[in-house]
């Protein structure tokens, strides 16, 4: 990673030992699940090191706790060094709630169609594996409760069509 990448993180990041202390309580807060999830989202160095915490999975999967992924971005930022290698497949078999996203379109060369294509192409979802992570994304969003219904019904009647 350059210097300039602006994701460079350190090796090992100190929050992940706070994230896991959190993981040990029974229920979490919206505004602690909010800081877990956007830490999530900003430290490659804890998505790295969640793929290695099976309790965290479980955890992550049982409490439904969005994960962020942009496939584009953990490797030009050296989150992975291979495509091939990314655990974005296996999150999403474990039942975490993953969704796609681009991070910073114009610095990765990405957009959320490409996102897809990779997940599609690369990792072998199916177009109702899709459907599943564009819906997570709607679910794991803070927009009221009758928009994120709304959408999810537009995903649901592009689906019959």
């Amino acid at each position: 990673m350059s210097d300039r990448t602006p994701h460079n993180v350190p090796p090992a990041c100190p929050e992940f030992e706070r994230l896991l202390l959190l993981f040990a309580w029974d229920d979490l807060d919206v505004a602690q699940r909010a800081d877990v999830e956007d830490h999530l989202r900003r430290c490659e160095a804890c998505s790295a090191a969640l793929a290695k915490e099976r309790r965290l999975l479980e955890v992550l999967a049982h409490k439904q706790i969005s994960v962020e992924i942009c496939i584009s971005s953990n490797l030009r930022t050296g989150a992975i060094t291979e495509l091939s290698k990314h655990p974005v497949r296996r999150f999403f078999e474990e039942g975490l709630m993953v969704t796609l996203n681009t991070d910073d379109p114009a610095m990765f060369q990405t957009t959320l169609n490409k996102e897809y294509e990779i997940a599609q192409q690369e990792f072998g979802f199916s177009e109702e594996h899709l459907r599943e992570l564009a819906r997570n994304s709607f679910e794991a969003s803070f927009l009221p409760v009758d928009k994120k219904v709304r959408f999810l019904q537009q995903i649901d009647t592009f689906a019959k069509s």
